[in-house]
């Protein structure tokens, strides 16, 4: 499934269209969003799609999944999680 779904990620970002691009995700698209990346089961929380951040450049990038307010970039993309605190 998650094949699947990058698949799905990399054919719409990569259709032309006009104005900004905003991607919302359950899970996290790179383990920066995590607050510890070697946790045990951090894998579960966030993808690591570095290629698909710096290749299409979305405007933004939303997500949930992880308990913490997180605000970064990766190449062109804000990266934005504003979680409430479990």
């Amino acid at each position: 499934m998650h094949r699947a779904t990058r698949s799905f990620l990399d054919a719409e970002l990569a259709r032309p269209h006009h104005g900004p691009t905003v991607v919302v995700t359950h899970h996290a698209p790179h383990p920066d969003s995590l607050a510890d990346r070697h946790a045990h089961l951090a894998w579960c929380d966030a993808s690591d799609l570095p290629a698909t951040l710096l290749d299409h450049g979305p405007n933004f990038w939303v997500h949930e999944h992880v308990p913490r307010h997180v605000d970064y970039r990766i190449g062109r993309t804000r990266v934005v999680c504003n979680a409430r605190p479990r």
